[in-house]
């Protein structure tokens, strides 16, 4: 018999907060990053002005789907390991991109309170993951 990508575990409850709080993070993240929005709005989060559509439009798709992701983890309250370190991923190496460029001076500091944000819910993601392993590991097995 094959394990399915849920486990039986259930996610812990603050850290369905956090999924429900990356929910909404990334859903207004797409809402801003959309061609429409972001070629009208009055600030720009740091892009180049002539940013290609076609970009946007990706970042847009993978920022909204992530967020449903994180919005159904919290629903199901099933621990998807292999989405949330795919997450964990996702966020760390976006959230340290954002920060070097912040630091280096080539993004505003909305793109350094973004990058904090993402490496802090990456890091917290994989805090769970570990703990869930932990916690697996030590439960007497049933044959």
């Amino acid at each position: 018999m094959t394990a399915s990508f849920a486990s039986e575990q259930p996610v812990p409850q603050w850290f369905r907060y956090c999924l429900y709080l990356s929910a909404i993070i990334s859903f207004l993240g797409a809402v801003f990053f959309s061609p429409p929005i972001y070629f009208t709005r009055g600030v720009k989060i740091g892009l180049p002005a002539d940013a290609a559509p076609f970009c946007l439009w990706i970042i847009t798709a993978w920022i909204f789907i992530l967020g449903v992701g994180y919005a159904y983890v919290a629903w199901t309250n099933q621990m998807q390991k292999f989405f949330l370190a795919v997450s964990a991923a996702f966020k760390l190496s976006i959230g340290v991109i954002l920060l070097v460029y912040w630091f280096n001076g080539t993004l505003p500091w909305i793109s350094g309170l973004v990058g904090s944000s993402d490496v802090f819910f990456g890091l917290v993601f994989i805090f769970v993951l570990l703990q869930a392993s932990t916690s697996r590991r030590s439960q007497p097995s049933v044959t």
